[in-house]
């Protein structure tokens, strides 16, 4: 028996981890984190949805690459940073709230 994909509204995968994020404004959090991790976009968001974090992470400079790697094993830290101000403004313009 072949397991079904619910798609969403636009056509994506429901497990995909951008699917709630809305296309407008992925594009552009695509655009400043390839500027960030030397990579481009479509690149940066395929390694992404593979869950190919490494390769991700392999672009960042040291301090970051370790930020980000801390927060990925460390659930209360990925809160802290989540709840800082500079966070909470990125995640409501994401969110268009």
């Amino acid at each position: 028996m072949k397991k079904q994909v619910v798609m969403d509204n636009v056509g994506n995968a429901q497990n995909n981890p951008f699917s709630n994020i809305p296309p407008e404004k992925l594009g552009k959090l695509l655009q400043m984190a390839s500027k960030k991790t030397g990579t481009d976009p479509e690149s940066l968001r395929q390694n992404l949805e593979k869950g190919n974090v490494e390769s991700v992470l392999g672009n960042l400079n040291p301090k970051d690459a370790e930020k980000v790697s801390k927060a990925l094993s460390n659930p209360a830290f990925a809160k802290q940073i989540l709840s800082s101000p500079q966070a909470q403004e990125l995640l409501k313009k994401l969110g268009g709230q």
